[in-house]
């Protein structure tokens, strides 16, 4: 019996501690998923027409044709189980894909990640729900493009993710464009190669063009859709996001594009968020720079200078949507997604970079330490429901 206890152990030593972190973090906060702005969008799937932003409302109705309090509820209930479930097994394979002298840094990065207010947002309720599914398609996606038997995949999870939400063609995909490049570089430009690339750039460029130009549904006039929407779920119809997705051609989005200004309440927030990351700007900067140092590759040394510019893709974001705040969860990210994927893969360069910072902080443990607690204080402004606001002042509360 403590033979097999301690071969368990072994399997999950990292999985398991992270999975039960995840766990706890989501126990305080309000788990009511129907409280999500889009948790009425689910109500529509694709008998309404091939429409953008109602892909997961067409997955959801393979299981049940009624979308209601319940049945969303029950839903992102196994999409968060599932989600922590893969990241806690992502995590778990690169610490032991790292090597001896890199496993310390691999655990810190980890750790980096978790405690990230913008990395791990989208394992919270807060966040909305189709930036979530991005994050999930984006980790799919490197995932199968790491697996060669299975990368044929990638056009199927990109189409997925475009379908879900456009953001994710500014906000993630410019990260499976640089990986693209990268495997055709590490394969010296094989045919294979190419024409895989050839086929996953031409399904961003189609499926980007498609939901993005989307003429609005020809068939249902806006009453006509939101009674049938009504008659599928229990949750309060958000008209206005109906109009706004469904009925909403190329000409009225240029039109409401130019009525975005970028005021300055945005230009401060992202300032603030800027100046609050720079631990983390700093450190990604470090590895890139040094990475192109160790290159011996001209085209490489190219690609590690996209890895760091690669949050700027979503710039457009700026004159496309009021909510920029959202695409800062994806600036993040995607040098997370890029920094482990190089390192899963083994490349000597980044590996290198990598041993570089891990040996200054051998010498400052300390100031790593901080870092990771500096990141991880912010989870005391993720929302939580009463009871759980009650048990900690009183716990906080000297009487």
């Amino acid at each position: 019996m403590k033979s097999l206890l301690l071969k368990v152990y072994d399997k999950l030593k990292y999985e398991f501690p992270i999975f039960i972190l995840l766990t706890i973090q989501l126990i305080p906060q309000d788990l009511d998923f129907a409280k999500d702005p889009y948790a009425s969008i689910l109500s529509l799937d694709y008998r309404i027409g091939f429409a953008p932003k109602i892909f997961m409302g067409s997955v959801l109705a393979l299981f049940t044709d009624y979308r209601g309090h319940k049945q969303v509820n029950v839903f992102f209930t196994v999409i968060f189980i599932l989600s922590f479930i893969l990241l806690a097994w992502v995590a778990g394979r690169l610490i032991r894909s790292a090597g001896d002298d890199t496993k310390q840094i691999m655990i810190f990065l980890v750790a980096l990640f978790l405690a990230g207010p913008y990395t791990t947002a989208f394992l919270f309720p807060q966040l909305f729900s189709p930036d979530r599914f991005l994050v999930i398609f984006t980790l799919l996606a490197l995932l199968v493009l790491s697996k060669p038997k299975i990368k044929w995949l990638l056009p199927v999870i990109l189409f997925m993710a475009l379908a879900t939400h456009q953001m994710f063609a500014f906000a993630y995909m410019p990260v499976i464009a640089v990986l693209l490049l990268y495997e055709m570089n590490n394969s010296n430009f094989s045919k294979k190669a190419v024409v895989f690339s050839a086929v996953n750039f031409l399904t961003m460029a189609f499926a980007s063009a498609y939901f993005f130009l989307f003429t609005g549904l020809k068939n249902f006039s806006l009453n006509q859709l939101i009674s049938y929407a009504e008659t599928k779920t229990d949750i309060p119809i958000r008209k206005d996001m109906i109009e706004g997705y469904f009925f909403l051609n190329p000409f009225k989005f240029i039109k409401y594009t130019k009525a975005i200004s970028f005021n300055m309440d945005s230009l401060n927030d992202e300032i603030r968020a800027v100046i609050f990351l720079i631990p983390l700007i700093l450190i990604f900067f470090f590895i890139w720079k040094n990475a192109m140092k160790y290159s011996t590759n001209k085209f490489e040394k190219f690609i590690f200078i996209l890895c760091f510019l690669v949050p700027l893709a979503r710039i457009p974001l700026f004159v496309m949507t009021t909510e920029v705040y959202r695409g800062r969860i994806g600036m993040i990210l995607v040098q997370f997604f890029l920094l482990f994927y190089f390192l899963y893969k083994g490349n000597s360069a980044v590996t290198e970079s990598v041993k570089k910072i891990s040996e200054f902080f051998s010498k400052n443990v300390f100031l790593a330490m901080l870092i990771v607690a500096y990141f991880a204080l912010t989870f005391f402004q993720y929302n939580i429901t009463q009871p759980w606001r009650d048990i900690f002042e009183k716990l906080t509360t000297l009487r």
